[in-house]
């Protein structure tokens, strides 16, 4: 422990003016959003732009301080100087990390609580996910930062590292583009990228201390990156709804049941292809839980004819739809699109099949929440959104506002919302602000408090729409469904 806090204290003498830099960003950083988290109009106000700029300037910081830091006891090449000196690897890394806890987690920490009392909320409250954020952070930043400058000599080796690994993303992406992979990624898959990309990256800077074996180390960080940026765009789809399962659990949920109509239906108004036949397939999700709606996700359908016949669908996105109670209990009805050859159903039309099929469908607790003009209304998440005039009289400025994540996902114009009292279905045509599947842990950013800010003209009013993610759950279905005759 003597040579550690030796080590650390020599660190931050050598370092004393790159750590004035470095703390005076983080101030400027903890101002900066605290000036931008104010209402007013969605253009960029000098505040924004401040913030956004200051957030990317400390982040460039910090790499260039961990670089140098590493550095400053080279382990790449075969001149390292301090292995002659009477401290093992095991103190000298643990100086490292510890002067990056002091002069860079625990500043940012201190500029998070600043900016989320700032705001108006409870700093200790989310104690929990200032934590969390502090770890993403630590993954996604500080561990690559770490594992690059192990292996690189100087900051001219660290610095074409990174541009190089910077035109190889937009060389992969520009390859991806028009092939109808999602280059952006959902988060289950980001979160495995990212937990793959700092296990290797651990597993380089332990294993560089210890052995100093550079070449091995560059070898395992490339194929660390290969493997992070295959499952970041191609993890299965069954794989993705298989670990939301496991991860949003619930013992209520054994009565849900998927069933099917025992007759389909021809869309004959989507027929643009010849070659295709476009099949309406009637489904039922049935026992929902009072007060909580079903998303279907993803759905897989094989049919077989008495003939021996078989044809099955894959994994695909399932048709979405909002629930609407019944007089027979809560359950939701849609209408499943597939797309058949026409050849093939050819051969089954006017038949009777066996249908066997799989779905992944996710439980959540919808609420809505009205805003209204001139006034600050509370959201659920914990933040709030308010609605004041613009110039026009008929255009309103909107600010949202959360702590740890994003107020909202998307918005869409002329949304419905379903009243499920004793009035019955009413529909009104507003613009709605939607909140839908998230993560359980909080969205990465440097700054805890998230904003949106825009501007609207509507006359019927404006809703906020969160679905809160329960359970995700499969159910297995069969049953013989009648094909209607090819047209």
């Amino acid at each position: 422990m003597t040579q550690t806090l030796r080590i650390f204290r020599k660190d931050v003498r050598r370092f004393r003016y790159e750590l004035c830099a470095v703390g005076a960003l983080t101030g400027a950083f903890a101002w900066s959003h605290a000036a931008a988290d104010m209402p007013g109009p969605p253009e960029l106000s000098r505040a924004v732009m401040l913030a956004d700029l200051t957030a990317a300037f400390l982040a460039v910081a910090w790499w260039f301080l961990v670089s140098q830091l590493i550095h400053e006891e080279s382990l790449a090449g075969n001149r390292q100087f301090w292995i002659t000196r009477p401290y093992s690897w095991r103190h000298l890394l643990a100086g490292k990390l510890l002067f990056i806890v002091v002069f860079v987690n625990l500043p940012l920490f201190a500029a998070q609580i600043a900016i989320l009392a700032a705001a108006g909320y409870q700093p200790f409250a989310g104690l929990p996910r200032l934590l969390w954020m502090q770890l993403a952070v630590t993954m996604v930043l500080i561990a690559p930062a770490i594992a690059l400058a192990t292996v690189t000599r100087n900051l001219a080796q660290f610095v074409m590292s990174i541009l190089c690994a910077v035109l190889a993303a937009y060389v992969a992406a520009a390859a991806l583009l028009g092939s109808g992979i999602d280059i952006s990624g959902p988060w289950l898959n980001r979160a495995v990228a990212v937990l793959i990309a700092c296990a290797g990256a651990v597993l380089i800077f332990r294993w560089q201390y210890s052995r100093r074996l550079t070449d091995a180390s560059i070898i395992a960080g490339l194929c660390t990156l290969l493997l992070a940026g295959a499952f970041y765009i191609g993890l299965p789809m069954q794989a993705q709804y298989a670990l939301r399962s496991s991860i949003w659990r619930s013992q209520e949920t054994g009565a849900v049941s998927v069933l099917i109509a025992p007759s389909a239906e021809i869309d004959r108004s989507n027929q643009q292809n010849p070659l295709n036949i476009v099949l309406l397939l009637p489904i039922t999700i049935g026992r929902l839980p009072g007060g909580e709606a079903a998303r279907p996700e993803i759905i897989r359908v094989s049919f077989e004819n008495p003939a021996g016949l078989h044809w099955s669908s894959g994994w695909r996105p399932a048709s979405r739809w909002y629930p609407v109670s019944t007089v027979d209990g809560p359950k939701m009805r849609y209408q499943q699109v597939l797309a058949l050859p026409r050849d093939l159903y050819r051969r089954i039309g006017d038949q009777t099949v066996t249908l066997h099929g799989s779905m992944y469908l996710s439980l959540e607790k919808q609420r809505v929440v009205s805003l209204f003009p001139g006034s600050a209304t509370r959201i659920p998440g914990g933040g709030f959104c308010e609605v004041t005039d613009a110039d026009n009289e008929k255009m309103y400025d909107v600010f949202c506002s959360a702590p740890f994540r994003r107020p909202y996902n998307s918005s869409s114009g002329g949304g419905v919302d379903i009243d499920r009292g004793a009035a019955g279905i009413e529909r009104h045509n507003r613009l709605q602000l939607l909140s839908l599947w998230e993560s359980p842990w909080p969205d990465f950013a440097l700054s805890p408090v998230f904003i949106e800010r825009f501007r609207y003209e509507s006359e019927s009013g404006i809703a906020f729409v969160k679905e809160d993610p329960r359970a995700c759950i499969r159910r297995d279905f069969a049953a013989h469904v009648h094909m209607p005759a090819a047209p």
